[in-house]
């Protein structure tokens, strides 16, 4: 390296490429540990709150599975009729089935009491009463409820002695956590669900619920781990983690404690507890699980009564993450410096070859021109910019005459250039113009047909889903008709057999009852058969001009004692001076009950039913509105309103709206509902004005 310290010159043209490389790998290194430790760090502290919405939907739905296995057993005719009975032994048989099948630890019949009936674990514990248990009281009442529930000892022992052992966890010591005296958790966490046993009449006789014990069950955290972490290892250990707390303490983890075991029995750090447990809010940040860093996301859960008892834990190793910074450090670093002492070792060379001899050789040359030897010539053997700077010493003796010349003559060609160049741009520019233009107009026209186009297939769609509906109704209105004819002819006899039943037990006053039911069921069916050879009829409707007032004011007087009886004031507001409807009367009239009916038994409580007439300037219409202030529609139900057998009512056919859209249509009018959940329902129909 001796030719390379020989010029100061060659050491600071080194030293100022060298300081600019090695500011790029300190600013490279700095790079690295950002983008691992804000940006990617950071955006799986973000992924894991994500995974913990995704860890409460499992939670969720296991509470959801155990309410569908009591609404199940509820309605099981051997459980109803095991309670109605006191068949203990029948009773028994069918919640064990029903535990093993669902997978609960706990399932239980309780009469309208809440006293136990049955318990599908533990047999022999029966006739104690079990109102302390939150759902079980809303259950009572009528309601299908679950919920996280806190049992003590003595509680969770009458469901089974097992159990209240598996609930037992001693309390380990954990770093970071709260001091705390206590050596043994005895209570458990459940989730438990519960719904009322009703008789054939509907009468509350009794309830059942069922539970899963959290406490030292792996299943569900485990299966929140798989569906969420995927069982990632990194050095042999499971990346993901997700707990269960009863307080501040672990009943069910994947969270492996320095022995390799689960780490049940220990507790949450202090920063947690008092976020989570105390304040009732998440904490989503990196955090000290057990023996190592996590990146963590906690929410508390809560009881029937909102009472926090327990959280809900997902977090992610942060050791990988913390390996991969130093990792990619390691990696840029030594590419870097690699690559900078190479660059040095070449620079150092070219820079003697090519920079340090010549000008050595110009400053010796230049030392003689400047002691008055105008005869010296600098030899020339590069054409870089050192050898132009030796032509150009050479030519210093020249004429400043011929060197004005010189620079007159390039500059005036210079100019000629620049204007010839000038004017290519200008015409160029133009074209560029025109172009523009013409594809701008081209735009537009597509514009115009791709709307036109738009069009089209919106009037194409909607005549196909017609079509298809047509062809539906069609079809299921034949199938009606063969159902309605074959059930009337059976069902045409039983009337008669009941009165002459009734006649035969009239001093049977326990038999009347059921005689009264048999009779008013008969007549349901009857409606129904009714209602489907209705809907069955493909009927033109015989149009004509119709004062609309007439069918409106004969529906209103057919639907007034039903108001009255819900309570339901009737609000006529007819426009004055209404041209008549060219429409079919006694169809009218079906069409106006049924839509009064439907709005009156959407307020069982009370209400008001508003109808009102007006003509429709636009479209040269008259319209008729039914607005009632009732429970509304749900969004995903009115799509089907208007499909056949379509029901929300357990005493409705779902035929009322299906032959009343076909009515209408048949008088080439129009029906339209527009429903708002918690405040009511319009449906307004529209009929051709006669002209």
């Amino acid at each position: 390296m001796r030719f390379y310290f020989e010029s100061r010159l060659q050491r600071r043209l080194s030293m100022a490429v060298l300081l600019p490389l090695l500011c790029s790998l300190v600013a490279s290194i700095i790079m690295v540990v950002y983008l691992v430790q804000h940006l990617l760090i950071n955006q799986v502290q973000l992924t894991v709150a994500d995974n913990l919405r995704s860890a409460r939907e499992i939670y969720n739905t296991r509470h959801e599975q155990v309410s569908e296995l009591v609404r199940l057993g509820a309605n099981l005719s051997v459980v109803r009729e095991g309670v109605t009975e006191g068949n203990f032994d029948k009773l028994l048989t069918a919640l064990q089935s029903l535990r093993v099948r669902g997978k609960v630890d706990i399932l239980t019949v309780t009469d309208e009491k809440g006293q136990v009936v049955a318990r599908a674990r533990n047999p022999l514990s029966r006739t104690d009463e079990v109102l302390y248990l939150s759902p079980l009281r809303s259950a009572l009442r009528g309601e299908t409820v679950s919920s996280t529930e806190l049992l003590t000892q003595p509680q969770l022992r009458q469901e089974g002695a097992d159990l209240a052992e598996q609930a037992k966890i001693p309390i380990v010591h954990t770093i970071m956590a709260r001091e705390n005296n206590d050596k043994l958790l005895e209570n458990s966490m459940v989730i438990m669900a519960a719904c009322p046993i009703t008789d054939y009449s509907g009468k509350i006789i009794g309830a059942i619920y069922g539970g899963d014990l959290l406490n030292r069950n792996y299943s569900l955290v485990d299966k929140i781990r798989s569906t969420l972490f995927s069982n990632v290892t990194f050095e042999g250990r499971e990346v993901g983690t997700a707990t269960i707390f009863l307080g501040d303490v672990r009943i069910s983890t994947n969270v492996p404690s320095s022995g390799g075991q689960r780490a049940i029995g220990t507790r949450v750090s202090e920063e947690v507890a008092e976020r989570v447990l105390e304040k009732g809010a998440n904490f989503v940040d990196r955090a000290f699980v057990v023996n190592d860093w996590y990146l963590s996301a906690y929410e508390p859960i809560t009881d029937s009564s909102d009472q926090i008892i327990g959280i809900l834990y997902v977090g992610i190793l942060e050791r990988p993450y913390r390996a991969l910074i130093w990792q990619s450090v390691g990696v840029v670093g030594l590419i870097q410096m690699a690559g900078i002492l190479a660059g040095f070792v070449l620079l150092a060379f070219v820079l003697y070859r090519w920079v340090g001899k010549p000008i050595k050789r110009l400053s010796e040359s230049t030392q003689k021109i400047g002691g008055g030897d105008l005869s010296h010539h600098i030899a020339v053997d590069s054409d870089d910019e050192l050898g132009q700077l030796a032509r150009d010493i050479n030519a210093m003796t020249k004429s400043l005459r011929e060197r004005d010349e010189e620079i007159e003559k390039l500059t005036r060609g210079l100019e000629e250039k620049v204007h010839e160049r000038s004017l290519a741009l200008e015409n160029r520019n133009l074209e560029l113009t025109q172009a523009r233009a013409d594809l701008l107009s081209m735009m537009e026209k597509l514009r115009s047909t791709n709307m036109e186009l738009e069009e089209s297939l919106a009037r194409l769609r909607a005549a196909q889903e017609e079509l298809i509906r047509s062809g539906k109704l069609a079809a299921l209105g034949a199938l009606a008709a063969g159902v309605a004819h074959e059930i009337n002819n059976p069902l045409a006899t039983v009337p008669g057999n009941l009165e002459l039943l009734s006649i035969n037990l009239k001093d049977r006053a326990d038999c009347e009852g059921e005689l009264n039911l048999m009779a008013e069921q008969t007549e349901r069916m009857r409606k129904i058969v009714r209602d489907l050879l209705t809907f069955a009829r493909d009927q033109n409707a015989s149009v004509e001009p119709t004062d609309i007032r007439n069918p409106l004011r004969a529906a209103l007087e057919l639907v007034n004692k039903k108001a009255r009886e819900n309570g339901v004031a009737i609000t006529m507001d007819l426009a004055e001076n209404l041209p008549p409807a060219l429409a079919d009367e006694d169809k009218l009239v079906q069409v106006f009950t049924n839509l009064s009916l439907n709005a009156i038994q959407a307020m069982p409580k009370g209400g008001s039913l508003t109808v009102k007439s007006m003509l429709s300037v636009e479209n040269d219409m008259v319209l008729v509105s039914f607005a009632d202030t009732g429970h509304g529609i749900a969004t995903k139900d009115r799509q089907s309103v208007w499909n056949p057998f379509f029901t929300t009512r357990a005493e409705g056919t779902g035929l009322g709206l299906s032959i009343s859209h076909a009515i209408i249509d048949q008088m080439n009018g129009h029906i339209v509902l527009e429903s708002k959940e918690g405040v009511g329902t319009t449906v307004t129909v529209s009929i051709p004005r006669a002209s």
